[in-house]
């Protein structure tokens, strides 16, 4: 397909103009933003992607943990999930774990936008969270699991 001239993409926008865009579409139309800037800084390489690499090996270990594989930033990219961005993220199992430095709590409580956040992950796609408290020092400390308990009985092996 040839690329599209700017006096058409024009028209079809004013075409549209006006028209009521449903809540999927919105959200469509701004994963489909997010992921053309991501994709123009990449092809530009001025992409860069800010992780925590001992995260990675925190959420390395709950692998290990629970026997399945957690996608995170050094083994397979940071999973999107709608138009929020996870730590870590084991698709088998429907599991987010998110590694919170000290920039996310607020008087040592967690912030208001990240609980929302999670929220609003887990309305949407049905997944538990296990959220570790990452240390200026470099410790780390588990402070939610909603899998601990139940969730990993059958998919342990004995």
């Amino acid at each position: 397909m040839p690329p599209r001239t700017d006096e058409y993409k024009k028209k079809v926008s004013e075409r549209f103009v006006g028209v009521p865009k449903s809540k999927k579409h919105k959200e469509n139309l701004s994963i489909a933003g997010k992921n053309r800037v991501i994709r123009e800084k990449k092809e530009l390489g001025i992409l860069k992607l800010g992780y925590n690499k001992n995260g990675c090996k925190i959420i390395d270990e709950y692998s290990r943990i629970y026997n399945t594989p957690f996608v995170h930033a050094e083994n397979g990219g940071e999973k999107w999930l709608g138009r929020y961005v996870v730590d870590g993220y084991s698709e088998k199992i429907n599991v987010v774990i998110e590694i919170d430095e000290p920039h996310h709590f607020i008087n040592n409580t967690l912030r208001e936008t990240d609980i929302s956040r999670m929220n609003n992950i887990k309305e949407k796609y049905g997944c538990k969270f296990i959220r570790v408290k990452y240390n200026k020092n470099g410790t780390y400390t588990e402070y939610m699991n909603e899998v601990r308990d139940n969730a990993f009985d059958s998919n342990q092996t004995t």
